[in-house]
Order: structure tokens, then C-alpha cells, then sequence
């Protein structure tokens, strides 16, 4: 959905399915990677991020997003962190 211009729909959806299992990673993963990319909800971007790492520590793409996040924003220090 994000590929066809469906942001808010695919952000619903994923959304929704939060719901069903909040503790799914993977899905927070998803979600902060949509909002980090296809939004400028940044503070969404890294609840989601956030959660996905605390939920499947093993899973890296959270790490790269995050720290991409963090130096979109200025936070280099945060991000030097995840990148060790």
C-alpha cells in the first residue's frame, strides 16, 4: 500500500493489526519504517522502532532505521550508539 500511494490506508491497517497481537516486532518494524519514510511523523517512526527492538532484539532492520532516524534528526550521538 505504501508503494501505490495507500499511506494512511497501509498505516490503518498495519495499525489495526496491532491490535490483534501487540507484541508482533516485526509489524513495529514495519510501521516505524512507514512512518520514518512516508510520513514526518518522526516521533511515531521511533515509538515503533523502539517497540520492534524491545520485541525481537535479534531482528537488525529496527537498528538501521532507527539510526537513520536519529541522524535525520541530529542525534548523532544515539545513532553512533546503535551503529556499535
Amino acid at each position: 500500500m505504501m508503494y501505490n500511494n495507500q499511506v494512511n490506508e497501509g498505516l490503518a491497517l498495519m495499525d489495526s493489526l496491532l491490535y490483534e497481537e501487540p507484541g508482533y516486532g516485526t509489524l513495529h518494524n514495519h510501521l516505524g519504517w512507514a512512518y520514518l519514510y512516508y510520513t514526518t511523523d518522526t516521533a511515531k517512526a521511533e515509538l515503533h522502532l523502539t517497540m520492534a527492538i524491545r520485541f525481537v532484539a535479534e531482528y537488525v532492520p529496527p537498528y538501521l532505521h532507527l539510526a537513520n532516524l536519529f541522524v535525520r534528526t541530529g542525534r548523532y550521538d544515539e545513532a553512533g550508539k546503535i551503529w556499535k
